[in-house]
């Protein structure tokens, strides 16, 4: 929704951006197919991510892909931080979609799942960067506040051998392909 990323996007990356509070609306209007289309930590803010879904689902190509990356509301520290998990960021975020609920929505769209993870690059730095926000939220001052984000993304380093198991990570990456 921010003009100039999308601007900047198309202009400097060649990359078909489009500004709109409603992708759906969009993509149901839109007369072009895609060989890929990107959701990036964006169906989390949007009021009806199944109708996204679909619609994204009818501009792919046969052998395209809807790339979706979301919080993952059965990550280990959603399960343990509850509702001060940084994730959990009501009203910016409408929804938290598990991942086997995407995947199954996916399949009556007729996509099957190529790849799904919560430990891609990305994934591994949303956990570090939770314990951050989640340390930092407990000082109004702002020198605390440094110091306490400092020390959460350490936390977040020491507990990696739990959150960075396959399926616990705080955000998950999902690649579903439409069929041929």
């Amino acid at each position: 929704m921010d003009a100039d990323c999308a601007h900047f996007l198309n202009e400097k990356l060649g990359v078909c951006a489009i500004t709109s509070g409603d992708p759906a609306a969009v993509l149901a209007a839109e007369h072009y197919s895609y060989d890929a289309i990107g959701l990036w930590h964006a169906i989390k803010h949007m009021p009806t991510p199944w109708i996204v879904l679909k619609e994204a689902s009818r501009r792919l190509n046969p052998d395209g892909v809807l790339v979706v990356a979301a919080p993952n509301p059965l990550a280990w520290q959603a399960r343990l931080m509850k509702g001060r998990r940084p994730h959990f960021d009501l009203p910016r975020h409408l929804f938290e979609l598990p991942i086997n609920w995407l995947v199954t929505f996916g399949g009556k769209l007729n996509l099957t799942l190529e790849l799904v993870t919560t430990r891609d690059k990305g994934s591994l730095y949303w956990n570090r960067f939770s314990w951050g926000l989640l340390l930092r939220s407990l000082s109004r001052n702002p020198r605390v506040q440094d110091r306490l984000w400092r020390l959460g993304l350490q936390v977040g380093r020491l507990l990696e051998p739990w959150e960075g198991r396959e399926g616990h990570g705080a955000t998950y990456t999902i690649i579903l392909r439409r069929s041929a």
